[in-house]
């Protein structure tokens, strides 16, 4: 079962994202803010990592740095979830190393589409 762990402040979108992928399958873990995702990820390595951008605490660009330093970092999928979406941050979630972006609000079928694609790619 592949583990995932779900970052965000907006209780509705945590909420909604982990009911859609635990009924799809996926192990989840949920953090409210890019402080406490930090701390699980110094102990913990899920398959795939979805963050917010704009937290408390620490942003969204602070968990993918964090997850690309960790050891076996480069393994691990992670997708931005965010309602921003200017050209400038796109670029520069992709230059930190993520993998994929949805701007919210999302569509369920989508977000798991999305996630078994990222999955696939990373075991391969």
């Amino acid at each position: 079962m592949q583990r995932v762990l779900i970052v965000d402040d907006n209780e509705t979108t945590l909420a909604t994202a982990n009911l859609v992928l635990t009924k799809a399958g996926y192990l989840v873990q949920t953090a409210n803010n890019g402080k406490a995702a930090i701390e699980y990820l110094g102990s913990n390595r899920p398959d795939i990592v979805i963050t917010d951008l704009q937290m408390p605490y620490a942003g969204g660009l602070n968990v993918i740095d964090t997850v690309r330093a960790n050891e076996g970092g480069a393994s691990t999928g992670i997708m931005v979830l965010s309602s921003m979406g200017d050209e400038a941050t796109i670029t520069e979630v992709f230059r930190r190393g993520a993998d994929d972006y949805i701007r919210v609000p999302f569509r369920a079928v989508e977000l798991v589409s999305r996630i078994q694609k990222l999955v696939i790619q990373k075991s391969l």
